[in-house]
This record gives C-alpha cells, structure tokens and sequence, in this order.
C-alpha cells in the first residue's frame, strides 16, 4: 500500500516570486539583483534626489519608501530596478540593460 503525504506551507512573498522567475514569468525590473545592496553600489544621493522630483517625504524608514515604490523586496534585497534607479556604477551590475521612455502626448497611448 501507497500512502501520500502532502504538507501545505504558505509560500513567502520572496518565494512566490523566486518560482516565478525560475518559470520565466517576472519581468526583469522585477527580478531580485543577487549582488546589488545597500552596501555595494546604492547611492544614496540619487535616493534624495529621487524623493525630492517625487515629493515624497520621510516620514518612514529608507527601507519602507524602497519596499512602497517596489523596487526592495521584504528581505531587504533589490530588483533589477532598485539596482537601475538608484545604483552608482550601473554597468557593474547591469552591464547589458538599457531603459526605454516612451513620453505620450495626452492619455491615449496610440501611435497616430
């Protein structure tokens, strides 16, 4: 006789997304960046800069504001996008990425 055990565990938030982009299915700015971190290569200058063209104001930890704008994930580490905003040297880390802006005239997003 065959007998099956199953164990159910809530996945974290970092899990979830850990299988996810092992399935190919997160985005690369919404990849977590296995080197970048506070303290090799943040640059806390393009952090104020950044508060400030946004007008936000520091009423909660750096930490908190990085989690809200969703470029640190709940364990402290960054996305590919935390490392593009607000990293010093970006080709040590990223050295292929590029960012792409697209400034549409009005609200409708139509190429005419």
């Amino acid at each position: 006789m065959f007998v099956r055990v199953v164990t159910l565990k809530k996945l974290s938030t970092d899990e979830i997304r850990e299988f996810f982009n092992k399935e190919g299915k997160i985005l690369f700015d919404e990849s977590v960046h296995k080197d970048f971190d506070f303290s090799n290569g943040f640059d806390h200058s393009l952090f104020v800069i950044f508060l400030k063209k946004a007008n936000l104001s520091r009423v909660i930890p750096d930490e908190g504001i990085l989690q809200n704008i969703g470029v640190l994930t709940e364990t402290k580490k960054f996305k590919n996008a935390g490392a593009l905003f607000f990293c010093k040297e970006i080709t040590k880390f990223l050295p292929k990425a590029i960012i792409t802006c697209v400034l549409y005239k009005g609200t409708d997003k139509l190429l005419l």
